[in-house]
């Protein structure tokens, strides 16, 4: 019987310690910038001087990058960071904005935002697709970007480069 107390108070210790997260209704800020976003990087489609501006000024690509190699980043030296930094970079310009092109004009439904530590994650629906714009809270910066069934910036960065350092092993 004096288990229970003990147990109760190590789970009360262990909620305590663990990171809250909480769903909300997505606020005019987070959907003008995710709307801005789409139109910024449309509007710059073609035009290589206003991709870089685009994606400098919504995505911050070193903790893009960060996120994608997760528990390696801190293992890498600064050539190597820079290289995860340019290939979420070049994934973001030719990869992603040519695929928001036939979107830029669709209404995106949004479902709700969640924020957990730093970020906060807007949830919507655009041309039929679930999609999670993970932000910096408080900036309109992006971390990654996931479409449901589909997959993440981060994912699709950390295979891209950890096949490259297979090849490159080899």
């Amino acid at each position: 019987m004096n288990k229970v107390p003990g147990l109760l108070m190590v789970t009360l210790c262990v909620i305590g310690m663990s990171t809250v997260a909480y769903a909300a209704p997505v606020t005019d800020a987070h959907k003008q910038c995710v709307s801005n976003a789409i139109r910024a990087g449309a509007a710059a489609h073609g035009n290589a001087s206003a991709l870089l501006d685009a994606y400098n000024r919504y995505f911050d690509g070193e903790r893009m990058a960060a996120l994608a190699a997760r528990s390696d980043w801190g293992k890498l030296n600064s050539k190597q960071k820079r290289q995860w930094v340019e290939a979420a970079r070049s994934f973001v310009i030719n990869q992603v904005v040519p695929s928001i092109q036939k979107y830029a004009g669709s209404p995106i439904r949004y479902l709700r935002a969640v924020t957990q530590g730093g970020t906060v994650s807007v949830v919507g629906v655009v041309g039929g697709n679930t999609v999670t714009w993970r932000l910096i809270n408080g900036q309109c910066r992006f971390l990654d970007v996931s479409v449901s069934g589909i997959g993440s910036i981060s994912d699709f960065v950390r295979s891209g480069m950890v096949s490259k350092e297979r090849q490159s092993s080899r």
